[in-house]
């Protein structure tokens, strides 16, 4: 009898184990691109979630969803699982005989999120300005200065966080068609305003570059699209002003990225230059708004084979004393034919 009991206990432990696998190579179809090196959480059954060593990675099949229902699936997970929750998803359609492919990231961000500390946003700065010298977090960098602090990038504010996020992405094989490096920087005004409100700049930096010989002819792939978005999460505050804030188009451009304020007669301001090499930025239709938990989204868009980055900047206001609380999130896109 005792035999029996334990050969049946064998036996299930042996369908367990097949309906597992079975399982992981389901999931491995929503997207295998992000499925590498992690380790499976099985503490829901609503979504595959994986851990990596910098934050959670929750990456279901949400490719349906609009940019809002995205987001309020992000703030969701959030919420269900506490931290730094971190969405990412890949996206594939095809026109003509192009396909392209695209990655999106999203991170809830407030006060507790572990960021860069003053130093290690200087290395950032520096790591970054070594990997793609005019594209790097502050554009055209003149020869002398502390970074950071650089004369026209920063006056009478003061750097509070930064956080920085890495995209690839790849095609059905695997292979990287793109790649882009992201960050999003929180200065505070040394100043409130008039009323005792606290004010803050976010400057949002992403440069993106392609691959080449992706294609089993040799052809290169093709940067299509990448942005960065910061949305407020609290009604009591508000967005006030951004930059750019109209579409600018252009072959080897300088684009100066700028926002300059004034209270209680002390100038607070923040800017840097970069260049467009062709194509358009612009602030992302229907993604930018002013306002109360408004929201500001800076876009390239074009068809470019090489190395592209992009600025913005937007001024937040919010009641003296408030933790900051914001949803970062950050897009590229590249085509292969």
């Amino acid at each position: 009898m005792k035999k029996k009991i334990w050969a049946i206990g064998i036996m299930a432990v042996l369908v367990l184990g097949i309906g597992l696998v079975a399982a992981m190579g389901a999931n491995e179809d929503i997207n295998p691109s992000v499925m590498v090196d992690v380790e499976k959480d099985n503490s829901s059954s609503d979504q595959v979630v994986f851990i990596s060593e910098s934050s959670k990675r929750i990456t279901p099949d949400i490719s349906g969803l609009s940019e809002e229902e995205f987001e309020e699936y992000a703030a969701e997970m959030d919420k269900k699982y506490g931290g730094v929750g971190e969405i990412v998803t890949q996206i594939k359609r095809g026109s003509g005989n192009e396909t392209i492919y695209g990655t999106k990231a999203v991170r809830i961000i407030c006060t507790d999120t572990p960021g860069l500390s003053r130093e290690e946003f200087e290395a950032y700065v520096e790591e970054m300005r070594r990997n793609y010298g005019d594209a790097g977090v502050w554009g055209i960098e003149p020869e002398a200065g502390v970074l950071g602090q650089l004369p026209g990038h920063t006056e009478n504010i003061h750097y509070i966080n930064s956080w920085p996020e890495h995209l690839e992405v790849k095609n059905n094989e695997g292979v990287v068609l793109a790649s882009s490096d992201n960050l999003v920087a929180l200065y505070k005004l040394d100043v409130t305003d008039e009323q005792g409100r606290e004010h803050y700049f976010y400057w949002h930096w992403s440069a993106a570059q392609n691959r080449e010989n992706t294609g089993p002819g040799g052809d290169d792939s093709n940067l299509r699209d990448f942005w960065n978005k910061v949305k407020l999460d609290e009604s009591s505050y508000d967005l006030l002003t951004y930059d750019p804030d109209s579409d600018i188009t252009g072959n080897e451009k300088t684009v100066t990225v700028s926002i300059g304020v004034e209270y209680q007669g002390v100038h607070c301001g923040i800017s840097g230059d970069f260049i467009l090499h062709q194509d358009k930025v612009r602030p992302k239709p229907g993604e930018c708004q002013v306002g109360s938990a408004g929201k500001y989204t800076v876009e390239w868009t074009g068809n470019y084979e090489g190395t592209q980055s992009i600025n913005g900047a937007c001024e937040e206001r919010r009641p003296y004393g408030s933790d900051y609380h914001f949803t970062w999130t950050v897009y590229l896109e590249a085509s292969q034919y």
